[in-house]
């Protein structure tokens, strides 16, 4: 989510004050003691040139800034830069300034106009000399991407404010995309430089500007008369993004999809920050009931998994496989989704035991229990379920390899018993229980097994950081009684 960080340097309102009084308040004790007959407008002449002389100091700061702003980041910036109205009024008020003092040189002591046209040339002058400062200032935080990428979100978010009041629709369509367009670029120019702040910043803007299309109604006229995509898509892809109206979304999807392509493996807080902001959506979607769109950010999970896996990136693979967990919480009661998330997480587990990644297995393996856990505690019977259609199958398929898949499958199938008793959810704990505890002298020695562990925490400070067998306190508790109370019988 986008975090604006308290600015605790002067702000540019507190140096234009500053600067404003200091330069009158000179001007205001020069004027007093100044003769009258001194004060002409041909002893003007050197003001004029001060001010061109901070004028081509102005110019040159601006182009150096500008250039290196471009070649930084993106040269779509110079566009924003010189169209930004603060630049504008800035660089015509210079301009302005000098040419009152030329006409100035027009009116003699004897115009009745000429004591006016005298005190507006010292104001013009004083203002324009206070401001240099404040305005290089302002200027200069074009070289901050905290600066200029809302500004860019803002072109977007204005655009789209005309486009749905159907004004200059094609322009502004224009905007909005190629605003989306120069935000991916700074992300990828970004990526090259390893300046992964920036790379969060314009995933955070550019998921503004996916919220931003999103609140466009499925209706709006834009979406029938405009059509953008990516290389790649079909004739067919085309008409049906057209026919639903969401071709603006799967647009963004896939911009996200080219920057997050070229994330590697230490740039992973990139994959985070764009997950989290994609649950935001996704939320969204469901809350304005756009099916489509949802399916999309669940087709756009199942990618950040096959570039996972494809790279063998443990790290990366236990993130979004939390990511999963928290997706299908959030799809409640819908059951075509909710259907289509659990085949693709069990097509990429089945994906890592293929390639051979055993961490990777055995995070699935380990999740599968904590989703069973999470379900129960918003519903029992939805928890249950869950286990009869899918965790059921996907733990007998793991138990069937005789190797290190089956005791990590036992360990959970024990874990997760403990845990749900422990709980209160008997009816899950009793379908592990028949399904897989049925052997007392079995479940004893894999419990055995996890009760060596007693920290939670992992034998190393990794991605893991906590042990995927560690037995929460209450449930290690009543373990540790059950194995007591089964030597004493014995």
């Amino acid at each position: 989510m986008l975090y604006n960080k308290k600015n605790k340097r002067p702000g540019i309102l507190i140096l234009t004050l500053i600067c404003f009084f200091i330069v009158m308040l000179g001007g205001r004790v020069f004027w007093n003691v100044a003769m009258e007959t001194e004060l002409t407008v041909d002893t003007l002449s050197s003001s004029s040139r001060m001010i061109n002389s901070i004028f081509g100091a102005v110019i040159t700061a601006m182009a150096l800034i500008i250039t290196l702003a471009s070649n930084l980041y993106t040269p779509s910036l110079v566009r924003i830069f010189v169209k930004h109205p603060v630049v504008v009024i800035g660089l015509s008020y210079i301009v302005g300034t000098n040419f009152v003092i030329v006409l100035g040189d027009l009116f003699n002591k004897d115009n009745e106009y000429y004591m006016l046209m005298l005190h507006a040339e010292v104001i013009l002058s004083c203002i324009a000399i206070a401001g240099v400062i404040p305005f290089l200032y302002y200027v200069s935080q074009f070289l901050r991407p905290n600066y200029f990428l809302p500004l860019i979100f803002r072109v977007v978010e204005n655009s789209h404010a005309d486009i749905l009041n159907n004004y200059d629709k094609e322009q502004n369509y224009q905007r909005i995309f190629d605003s989306i367009d120069t935000i991916a670029n700074i992300s990828l120019t970004a990526g090259k430089r390893d300046d992964r702040q920036l790379m969060c910043l314009a995933s955070d803007i550019l998921h503004q500007c996916l919220l931003t299309i999103m609140d466009s109604p499925r209706d709006a006229s834009w979406r029938r008369e405009f059509y953008r995509s990516k290389p790649g898509h079909s004739a067919d892809v085309k008409q049906f993004l057209s026919a639903n109206s969401t071709w603006p979304e799967a647009y963004i999807f896939n911009v996200y999809g080219n920057i997050l392509r070229s994330v590697n493996a230490t740039q992973n807080e990139m994959i985070n920050e764009s997950c989290e902001n994609l649950l935001v959506s996704l939320k969204k979607a469901l809350d304005n009931g756009n099916r489509l769109v949802a399916e999309m950010h669940i087709m756009f999970f199942n990618r950040l998994n096959e570039l996972a896996i494809e790279n063998g990136d443990y790290e990366r693979i236990q993130s979004l496989s939390q990511y999963f967990i928290q997706t299908t919480e959030m799809l409640g009661e819908e059951k075509e989704l909710l259907e289509l998330s659990f085949a693709s997480w069990f097509h990429y587990a089945r994906d890592t035991y293929e390639k051979d990644i055993h961490f990777g297995y055995e995070t699935y393996l380990y999740d599968s229990g904590h989703l069973l856990l999470d379900y129960a505690k918003k519903s029992e019977e939805s928890s249950c379920r869950i286990f009869n259609s899918w965790i059921k199958g996907f733990w007998n398929n793991s138990i069937e390899d005789a190797g290190k898949h089956e005791a990590v499958t036992n360990k959970v199938a024990v874990k997760t018993y403990w845990q749900a008793k422990t709980l209160g959810f008997n009816t899950l704990a009793q379908l592990i229980e028949e399904n897989y505890l049925t052997n007392e002298a079995h479940h004893k020695l894999i419990l055995k097994e996890i009760l060596k562990y007693k920290s939670p925490m992992h034998w190393s400070f990794a991605d893991r950081l906590l042990r995927f067998n560690h037995l929460p306190t209450a449930a290690r508790k009543n373990a540790t009684k059950f194995l007591e109370d089964a030597e004493i019988a014995s």
